[in-house]
């Protein structure tokens, strides 16, 4: 959005020089004398101002003189801004009152100005209006009709009414522009959904391909194994039939009525009969697992169908997709995700956030926005409420010689919370966790909401949020890094933090 700013303790020719920058962070500036200066001081309403003004509040009665809330020096961050990133901030031409449209870097703004703007002003010595210069002399020559800036019919429309809808259709774009910016972040999470979503479809269908192929090998080898089975069965039985007819051959030939050729003759046909059986049965175990095997083969074809598809969408371009099926069937199931993800169980009373890299994190430098490094968690819901965890590790030297670690606490805004009871009251407790010993987990102390509540009647931090998120909570002690790192704590280059809520206790 764009502001009317001063700068000051950055360059002597545009220090005290009113500038119109288009994206200016609100943080960057004064909320009170709308200077940007070199170091700004964030107050625990999230409220900026200058050095002067900070001084000036500290002295007085030590209340933000925007919302009256209390300021805490511990709670009071100090956030620098260094030239290189002033250089990049866009600006209107210093003369875009008198006109001028041109947008630029404050370094391309300057040079146009001092060498190319046509739109520089000079007051008539007779009428004493304020004309451009390059029209100054028709001016003179039409005996001063009140051809001014504001008034001239050749250049704008009044300047008043220009820069009120200028300014509202920059406020109206900027505020399209981060609607966009949020929409873009769900896309993007979205797809980053899908892609994992599709990418584990991939490796499903991959296992079954490999499993359905090792099945049917499986099957076909057991079928032909049967298969010579029954052939040997059938092999034997022709045998020993042979061998049935011989011997009654034999003993009629020779005619022999002994008792040992009756019983010979009698157990070889049991045995015919024994071998028989088995190999029906065995004909049977093979048409089971043949038809087992067809119906595996058929309830397979739409899941396979069904992956080559996926397979297909994935390599495929974006007018081919748009008329398959699963695009349709993505979009659907990406809507239910949605209205799934908005009815997940809110009785969770504990969660935990990794912080990674660690080594790189608490060595790195400190973000653009804020004074030192910071991770801060995605939107955790404990209990129905959104909140956020950060870490911090303060620059070396701010305690001591040791970088300290810290834990802070935050509420978020949410759609639910309209349902959900304000203040927020609920006791709660953040800590370092140790991966393998529970025992060694150090504590922050508990926080009771109602009790600061009772205290500050007028505390923010516990109300139903009406900004993206309230103000940041310390939650004492803090923990020194290189203990964090001896006693163990860091584990495969990651720090686990945890935050969980307590039933309300009597304060």
């Amino acid at each position: 959005m764009s502001s009317e700013k001063y700068i000051v303790g950055f360059s002597r020719e545009l220090d005290f020089r009113p500038i119109e920058f288009l994206d200016l962070i609100p943080t960057r500036s004064c909320c009170l004398c709308n200077v940007v200066p070199k170091v700004t001081f964030i107050l625990g309403c999230s409220h900026s101002l200058c050095e002067l003004c900070y001084q000036n509040v500290l002295s007085g009665d030590r209340r933000c003189p925007l919302d009256e809330v209390d300021v805490d020096e511990d709670d009071t961050s100090k956030l620098s801004f260094k030239l290189k990133y002033l250089e990049r901030q866009n600006v209107r031409c210093f003369n875009s009152k008198n006109g001028c449209d041109v947008v630029g870097t404050l370094e391309q703004v300057q040079l146009h100005f001092l060498d190319e703007c046509t739109y520089h002003a000079v007051t008539c010595n007779r009428c004493k209006g304020s004309v451009l210069r390059r029209n100054i002399a028709r001016h003179c020559a039409t005996s001063c009709r009140k051809e001014s800036v504001g008034e001239s019919a050749d250049e704008s429309p009044p300047c008043g009414s220009v820069r009120g809808f200028e300014k509202t259709s920059c406020e109206l774009i900027t505020s399209v522009q981060e609607k966009l910016s949020s929409v873009e972040t769900q896309i993007n999470i979205h797809v980053e959904k899908i892609e994992r979503i599709l990418s584990s479809v991939l490796e499903n269908q991959e296992r079954i391909a490999a499993d359905v192929g090792n099945t049917g090998n499986k099957v076909n080898e057991q079928a032909r194994g049967q298969a010579e089975i029954g052939e040997s069965l059938r092999c034997v039985a022709e045998v020993l039939g042979h061998v049935e007819v011989r011997t009654k051959n034999y003993s009629v030939g020779s005619g022999c009525t002994g008792d040992s050729v009756a019983t010979n003759i009698e157990g070889v046909s049991e045995n015919v009969q024994q071998v028989a059986e088995t190999m029906i049965g065995m004909q049977q175990q093979t048409s089971a697992i043949l038809n087992i095997s067809k119906e595996i083969q058929e309830k397979l074809s739409p899941l396979l169908l069904r992956t080559g598809e996926t397979t297909q969408f994935i390599y495929g371009d974006a007018a081919t997709n748009e008329r398959m099926p699963i695009t349709r069937s993505t979009s659907e199931t990406a809507g239910r995700l949605n209205v799934m993800y908005s009815a997940l169980p809110s009785h969770h009373t504990e969660a935990f956030f990794h912080v990674r890299d660690f080594a790189k994190f608490k060595e790195g430098e400190a973000e653009e926005e804020w004074l030192y490094p910071i991770r801060v968690s995605r939107d955790i819901v404990l209990c129905g409420y959104s909140m956020k965890v950060e870490v911090i590790v303060d620059d070396k030297g701010y305690y001591g010689n040791e970088r300290v670690a810290s834990l802070y606490f935050k509420l978020c805004r949410s759609s639910t919370d309209s349902q959900l009871q304000w203040p927020f009251t609920i006791p709660f407790t953040c800590r370092f966790v140790h991966p393998t010993d529970s025992t060694k987990d150090i504590l922050c102390n508990t926080v009771r909401p109602s009790g600061i509540m009772r205290m500050d009647s007028r505390c923010r931090k516990y109300s139903r949020p009406t900004s993206a998120a309230n103000p940041k909570v310390l939650c004492k002690p803090t923990a020194v890094v290189t203990k964090l790192e001896k006693e163990g704590f860091i584990s495969q280059d990651s720090l686990c933090v945890g935050i969980k809520l307590h039933q309300e206790m009597p304060f």
